[in-house]
């Protein structure tokens, strides 16, 4: 019970109040009476206490100018702290991108946590170099801060004064352009066709460790989700394809799509082991894009 509403109690009985503390349902009657009365009370009003009329209390904190703060005071301006902090992390320009894709897909959070913290996080005692340049590397891809030529000109004007990009020369190289430029085209496409390989070989792997059973016709109820997946079934950027579900172009960046972790548990496989599996393919997938994709435009 709080500070003040102790005041009050004691204020009430004038002075004379014993606390004692008694196990939880240990069969006292006082306890018993307590519970009940605590029952009964839900079924009455607001009880309203005018902090205001109790003798010697020095002060009483306040929530918006009219709220008593009856709770932890410590843990209200920590939790306050807290919020101030995401308002403004929020607000920053930089981070309107991510957030947009976050509102608008389907994303498995806890697996794509994992993929863009694949040391366990920054403080991890396995944190590595790679591992540094991974991590960097996706807050860069999400954020639209990778040095694609649109980036370059607006901070370099005077050494890039083109944005149009160096391989397809068409079109302002952006930061999803770089994954839907049509100099890519042979290399999404292997990407895609080896990502039936990949799921298959996660799916065998998990069940020759576990109890699962895979049925039968995996290769081709796997061929059957990738024709049928949003971010495996988008040739080309098509905004209006990924409102409900990523696109290949986010999932590049890192995000897991929860229709992939759906896949995982149609086949009789738990959500943990699910979403685990999830980003691991995520992981591989987000890896071949950098490799072939992206260090190979870095290239040219």
């Amino acid at each position: 019970m709080h500070y003040y509403i102790l005041k009050s109690v004691h204020n009430i009985l004038g002075g004379h109040c014993t606390l004692k503390k008694i196990k939880g349902h240990s069969g006292d009657p006082g306890n018993n009476l307590a519970d009940q009365l605590a029952k009964e009370a839900c079924s009455y009003s607001l009880l309203n206490i005018n902090f205001r009329l109790i003798p010697n209390l020095k002060f009483y904190p306040v929530f918006n100018n009219h709220l008593h703060i009856t709770s932890n005071l410590r843990h209200i301006l920590k939790l306050q702290d807290n919020i101030e902090h995401i308002i403004k992390w929020q607000n920053q320009e930089v981070l309107h991108p991510a957030l947009k894709a976050g509102f608008r897909l389907t994303v498995d959070w806890k697996a794509t946590h994992s993929v863009w913290n694949q040391d366990h996080g920054i403080n991890s005692p396995t944190a590595n170099e790679q591992s540094s340049y991974c991590r960097s590397y996706f807050i860069k891809a999400i954020h639209n801060l990778l040095p694609t030529l649109d980036n370059l000109k607006k901070y370099k004007p005077h050494l890039y004064p083109s944005d149009t990009c160096n391989r397809c020369h068409l079109h302002t190289e952006t930061n999803d352009h770089i994954w839907t430029c049509t100099n890519s085209d042979s290399i999404r496409l292997l990407i895609f066709k080896k990502s039936a390989k990949q799921l298959q070989k996660l799916l065998t792997k998990t069940c020759l460790t576990n109890t699962f059973t895979l049925s039968p016709h995996i290769a081709i109820i796997i061929q059957n989700f990738i024709n049928s997946a949003h971010f495996f079934n988008n040739p080309t950027y098509n905004s209006l394809s990924i409102i409900a579900s990523p696109g290949f172009i986010e999932t590049f960046k890192g995000f897991v799509p929860q229709e992939l972790t759906t896949f995982f548990k149609a086949q009789n496989i738990p959500h943990k082991h699910a979403s685990h599996m999830a980003s691991l393919f995520i992981i591989w997938f987000t890896k071949k894009g950098r490799k072939l994709i992206w260090n190979h435009r870095c290239n040219v």
